[in-house]
């Protein structure tokens, strides 16, 4: 019996899902095999589309915007105000929250952080977004994707940390 395209492409996701192990080794001892029971291997070019194919149906509202990158995700909204910014963040936190319980996704809180792009010198003190009854910290600058993001968007941070690398590095510059 010969399987169609759509037949192979599940039975070959199923394999790539289903019956993994994963070890740990800390220094030179390796702990016996233990199952994984959810999510994809890291390091494959698989795993990011199918979490692309598992997230595809994430909240969207029509006042915030999302940056998904595998698995880093941003949530974006602009106002003039800090404050309805951040009730119309907490909205979709709100939202969010539910999709991730229906699909089973943990997300750990301590992780997330609140960055407020402005040029204004004086930021009124927000309420913190909450999510998963947690607050959400406001960082004065967040590493995403690699770039170092500051409050200001004048990439001084992420300038100045590209520089000392450069000169503690072995390479001539």
């Amino acid at each position: 019996m010969r399987l169609s395209c759509a037949a192979q492409f599940l039975k070959i996701t199923h394999l790539f899902l289903t019956s993994r192990n994963f070890r740990v080794r800390v220094n030179d001892i390796l702990s016996n095999p233990r199952p994984i029971l959810s999510g994809c291997a890291q390091g494959s070019l698989r795993s990011p589309v199918l979490f692309n194919i598992y997230v595809n149906d994430i909240p969207n509202l029509p006042s915030c915007h999302r940056a998904i990158f595998a698995y880093d995700t941003a949530i974006l909204t602009k106002h003039k105000q800090p404050d309805i910014a951040v009730q119309a963040l907490q909205n979709y936190v709100s939202e969010l929250q539910l999709w991730l319980t229906d699909w089973k996704i943990k997300v750990n809180p301590r992780k997330c952080a609140c960055l407020l792009f402005t040029k204004k010198r004086n930021v009124p003190i927000l309420n913190p977004i909450q999510i998963f009854g947690q607050p959400v910290p406001f960082v004065s600058q967040y590493k995403y994707l690699g770039l170092i993001l500051d409050a200001k968007l004048n990439f001084d941070s992420h300038i100045q940390k590209a520089v000392t690398k450069a000169k503690n590095s072995s390479f001539p510059l």
